[in-house]
């Protein structure tokens, strides 16, 4: 744990580290994380970034504070500091400092026939697209994203890294072609990113937190739920024609969550995000996964 000086750049006295307690999210995002408890039993979360992610680090704090003073639940950004940052440079690392808490576990084995979490979900979505709305939105760093650039990137990739799974990936693209042409005359809307259900955390059924927004900014229109969609398809096909399904999309529909061509597209536009995590599987070199990952994508296509 750090001294008691580094901490005063918060002005917090922090008593202790909590490595008996579980932190949620992605421990890919930073160099290293961990549970802090100062002397009033209040939890931090401490979050190490290599020094070229202050930028973008920053930008997103500064849209988290957006969505908190827009009263999104379960927003926490960091800290900021005596001085006005949105964290500090030491050690040659970015550190940033949010509350932290604990959440009730995800029943995963029933989250398909969960309605009442579907209805969290949707609330959630529901706002974002209100926030795309909002012209005080803070900018977002970085390019905006595109399958297009990505699958630039992601086809000579495979091709080196799972030689033998590029003609099923050249394959997919094919199908999913008339869907690229499209891309940039799609809709715009602010989205998450990442939202899927182990990114919403709970607490006495409610939001808790909403967190790892390392991939927020401007995407095509239903985005987020082609996501969210995807990954309760991949837990369970079942799921996709379940009842938490149904209530979300229903709750959606009927608020004009986005254009009616858009839903038309979403079988297509989940099966491009899936993409993004059959990319990650061939960075792993997990084969067994990415080779399951493109099973799933044909299914997604109907093929």
């Amino acid at each position: 744990m750090q001294d008691a000086a580094f901490f005063q750049n918060w002005a917090l006295d922090i008593r202790r580290n909590r490595p008996d307690l579980q932190i949620s999210g992605s421990p890919n995002r930073t160099l290293a994380r961990s549970v802090l408890e100062d002397v009033s039993g209040k939890l931090y979360l401490l979050e190490q970034y290599d020094l070229r992610k202050k930028s973008a680090q920053t930008a997103q704090n500064r849209i988290l504070q957006f969505l908190q003073s827009r009263q999104l639940p379960g927003i926490h950004p960091a800290l900021q500091t005596q001085d006005g940052g949105h964290g500090i440079t030491h050690d040659r690392s970015f550190w940033q400092l949010r509350p932290g808490g604990e959440a009730d576990p995800l029943p995963r084995q029933t989250l398909g026939s969960d309605s009442r979490i579907a209805g969290i979900w949707s609330d959630i979505l529901l706002k974002l697209k209100e926030f795309s709305l909002d012209p005080a939105m803070p900018p977002t760093a970085g390019e905006r994203f595109t399958f297009t650039g990505y699958i630039r990137k992601l086809l000579p990739f495979t091709e080196r890294r799972m030689p033998d799974l590029a003609g099923d990936l050249k394959e997919i693209l094919q199908f999913l072609n008339p869907f690229l042409e499209r891309e940039n005359t799609l809709p715009l809307m602010f989205a998450h990113g990442d939202f899927h259900p182990g990114n919403i955390l709970l607490q006495n059924n409610a939001v808790s937190a909403v967190i790892d927004w390392e991939f927020l900014g401007w995407k095509c229109a239903g985005y987020d739920l082609a996501l969210l969609l995807g990954c309760l398809g991949m837990d369970d096909p079942d799921w996709l024609d379940g009842k938490a399904v149904r209530t979300l999309q229903d709750n959606l529909f009927l608020q004009n969550y986005m254009p009616e061509p858009v839903w038309q597209d979403l079988p297509d536009l989940m099966a491009a995000i899936r993409l993004g995590w059959f990319g990650e599987w061939v960075d792993l070199g997990d084969h067994a996964t990415a080779k399951q990952e493109i099973a799933y994508i044909r299914f997604l296509l109907g093929k």
